[in-house]
């Protein structure tokens, strides 16, 4: 009796919620509600949860906590983990951790941003992030008191310490990873035929000083001036880059919803870009970045130049041209790399098919999810 209930309870499978927390609603007319995700969710909320072995775990994934409990006690109930991204409502997350607590239910944060520096010219800066406010002391407070934490890289971790008086064991470092059945290369249209040749950037208003950073744009003129061909383009609008290149600057609309961007935005831009770009602010914030742009880069085999600083840094490694990708700093270093990708299509595809290789090889979800397994089956030992 007693060996087959030890065997019942081996085999039981991990239950486990992810909490959507950076998401968009939409009612239609007949008040029927469409949610839409965030990049942040995507990456660090549904992918590592949604390849997890299903014969081991069993995986929900909620925008609305009330969908199918009457309230957050019967919902603790049901759950071995809980996984979100950093919250600031007070009274919510004290209602889950109280019923949390009662059921032995984990509460698993999820942080990939130095929420602490965030700069001044994030337009949500003044209301959620700035020094001071009651949504930053109500976030540290709710990451002081989580089971535990995940993060992206190790200066994250240290960023997280420094501000929040945790054991440095209660943090784990997992990098993100990307799904290339999403980020389909094959997806991508095939360029119309043109002398042009197209640098590219994707990001959102939150990166205004990276785009904007004066060695870029420096070295991006002169490459302008010396090649009449070469067009910049970019998600979103920046007037600042109209403003230094006028009709050589162009950019598309981006997109809150990741699934429409990826639909929609990535590939229509990998089908124009020839190279992109990726500069990158000094600061503690840009240094709490990931690397996932590389990845969104690398998905669509194109050649990229990438800031030799923080996470890019940590990617490219000692050897950055064997993965497809140059390492730079100073305008005459972006000037250079940014000439030579131009000057020519060989390098061009080579590097693109080599960055292709590293992230299939190393960057995956698929690839990666044990890391996923193993953390959250150690959890509830």
């Amino acid at each position: 009796m007693g060996v087959a209930r030890n065997i019942e309870i081996k085999m039981k499978k991990i239950r486990v919620l992810g909490i959507f927390t950076n998401f968009k609603e939409k009612k239609d007319k007949d008040g029927k509600i469409t949610y839409y995700h965030s990049g942040v969710d995507l990456v660090r909320t549904l992918l590592p949860l949604k390849y997890l072995d299903p014969d081991k775990f069993e995986v929900s994934m909620k925008y609305d906590l009330f969908d199918e409990y009457l309230n957050i006690r019967e919902l603790t109930k049901h759950y071995d983990i809980i996984l979100f991204s950093y919250i600031h409502d007070p009274q919510l997350y004290i209602e889950i951790r109280v019923c949390a607590l009662k059921s032995n239910t984990k509460l698993i944060m999820d942080i990939d941003d130095d929420i602490w520096d965030v700069d001044p010219t994030h337009p949500n800066y003044k209301d959620d992030f700035q020094e001071g406010s009651e949504n930053m002391f109500n976030r540290s407070a709710i990451i002081a008191d989580v089971d535990k934490i995940i993060t992206t890289n190790s200066f994250l971790r240290y960023r997280i310490l420094d501000h929040v008086r945790r054991d440095h064991k209660d943090i784990t470092i997992i990098p993100n990873f990307i799904d290339l059945t999403m980020y389909d290369y094959k997806k991508i249209p095939k360029k119309v035929k043109s002398d042009e040749i197209v640098i590219g950037w994707m990001g959102g208003s939150s990166h205004f000083r990276d785009i904007n950073k004066p060695e870029f744009t420096k070295a991006l003129q002169l490459i302008m001036d010396k090649y009449p061909q070469v067009r910049f383009k970019t998600t979103a609008y920046y007037p600042q880059l109209k403003a230094l290149f006028g009709y050589k600057y162009r950019y598309t609309l981006a997109r809150f919803s990741v699934q429409r961007f990826i639909d929609e935005v990535w590939p229509k831009m990998s089908s124009e870009v020839d190279i992109y770009v990726a500069p990158l602010v000094h600061t503690k914030y840009s240094a709490s970045k990931s690397w996932v742009k590389a990845l969104e880069y690398g998905a669509a085999k194109k050649p990229v130049i990438l800031e030799n600083f923080g996470p890019y840094k940590e990617f490219g490694g000692h050897s950055p041209e064997d993965k497809g990708v140059f390492l730079v700093d100073s305008t005459q270093e972006w000037f250079n790399a940014l000439e030579k990708l131009v000057l020519d299509e060989k390098l061009r595809k080579e590097m693109g098919e080599r960055l292709y290789n590293e992230v299939k090889e190393n960057h995956t979800i698929q690839g990666n999810k044990e890391l996923y397994e193993t953390y959250l089956t150690d959890l509830v030992k």
